[in-house]
């Protein structure tokens, strides 16, 4: 049940099938005029904001934080690492996309279907990337 940690502005739309997995030190933002379509999972542990007038599609997966992985303890059993994801205003994501801890997509831009977007991704407003890891595909024109 959600803690005061989930806003979500005007004219937002969710496809079927959508999960918000917020914990309660997590924080969730979604900005006016965003449309999210089906199957798309979005997981925080500490903080995911999403800028107006962006566009999820189908099957994609946004997540702040993970496992650690040390070999001396039980991954189940070891700290929940996290990182704020931040995607900014009139962004694409293309289907099947993955989105980790510590992304940072500005405006503008376009993340190609079936793509990994991580903390070293470099996102740069108004550019088109694709790929795992995503790379620099062509500017939006």
């Amino acid at each position: 049940m959600p803690k005061g940690n989930i806003t979500i502005g005007n004219n937002v739309t969710f496809g079927f099938n959508c999960t918000l997995e917020i914990t309660e030190k997590g924080n969730l933002v979604i900005e006016d005029n965003v449309n999210i379509t089906q199957n798309v999972l979005i997981s925080s542990n500490s903080k995911i904001k999403i800028g107006e007038y962006t566009s999820i599609a189908e099957n994609v997966s946004i997540r702040d934080s993970n496992h650690g992985i040390r070999k001396d303890e039980k991954i189940q059993k070891q700290a929940v690492n996290s990182a704020e994801v931040i995607i900014g205003k009139d962004v694409w994501i293309g289907a099947n996309t993955i989105i980790l801890k510590g992304s940072l997509l500005n405006d503008g831009a376009v993340i190609g279907a079936n793509s990994l977007v991580n903390v070293k991704s470099n996102i740069v407003s108004y550019k088109v990337y694709a790929g795992n890891p995503v790379q620099f595909i062509k500017d939006r024109k």
